[in-house]
């Protein structure tokens, strides 16, 4: 099974919460998707868990800045992810 995880921000607990999803997901034999922004892939957290993650985890990224007010535009941020994904 895929499964999409839209997590754009890996500051505070996002990064760590990830980490712990993902192990469980991969874990069970599942493959991940992770959406998030191209300025969170240099978080510490998020580099740790693509080093140990292997070929089950597979990135789509878009930089912060395509999206003017991130709150109001992570609806869209998702919707393009999801298009990407096809």
């Amino acid at each position: 099974m895929n499964i999409l995880i839209i997590e754009p921000f890996a500051s505070g607990h996002h990064g760590k919460y990830l980490q712990w999803i993902t192990s469980v997901i991969l874990a069970r034999g599942h493959h991940i998707q992770l959406g998030i922004f191209k300025e969170s892939l240099d978080h510490p957290s998020i580099r740790e868990l693509l080093s140990s993650c292997g070929p089950n985890l597979s990135v789509i990224s878009a930089p912060t800045r395509s999206y003017a007010s991130v709150e109001g535009r992570l609806w869209s941020m998702g919707r393009e992810m999801l298009k990407f994904r096809r």
